[in-house]
Formats: structure tokens, sequence, C-alpha cells
């Protein structure tokens, strides 16, 4: 008897929980839109959205011809078929 009871209980207290996950994915998703829709023409893994948030895209890094520190393309310098950090190291 008091075995039946306590499989009625644990049988109980699952479905509830999976119950109240599914209401609240449900609620979520009313509120705040499908997961799926906000990365829709990215792949999987990939958000649009930058560490910070921001929407901004990566920046193609050049190394200097001189030091090799790499910096962003439109920071640079490009003279002579070569790349460079800054002015003086272009001279």
């Amino acid at each position: 008897m008091f075995a039946k009871l306590l499989l009625f209980l644990l049988v109980f207290f699952f479905i509830f929980v999976i119950g109240i996950g599914t209401l609240a994915r449900a609620v979520r998703r009313a509120l705040f839109g499908s997961p799926s829709s906000a990365n829709r023409d990215n792949p999987p893994g990939r958000s649009s959205r930058g560490r910070f948030g921001n929407e901004e895209k990566a920046e193609h890094m050049l190394p200097c011809s001189v030091c090799g520190v790499h910096v962003p393309e439109s920071d640079g310098i490009k003279s002579g078929g070569k790349f460079f950090c800054c002015e003086a190291h272009r001279k």
C-alpha cells in the first residue's frame, strides 16, 4: 500500500514538473518570441549579435609588414603592396 502511494506521488510529481516546464516555455515564447526565429538567417551556433550585443561585423585583421602587429584593415595603411599599422612604419 505504501509503495503504491509513493509510486503515485513520484509519478504525479514528475508529471507536474514537466507540465510546469512546458508552461514556462510557452509563456517565454509568447513574451519573447521563439529563439529559432532570431537566428533564421545565421548558421547554427552563430549569433547575429556581437559579444556585447552590437550588430557590428568582424573586420579582417592584417599584420604590419614592419612589426607584425595585427590591426584592422581599415585602421592600417596600404602602400606599395604592403600593409602597415601606422604612418611611421610606412616610412
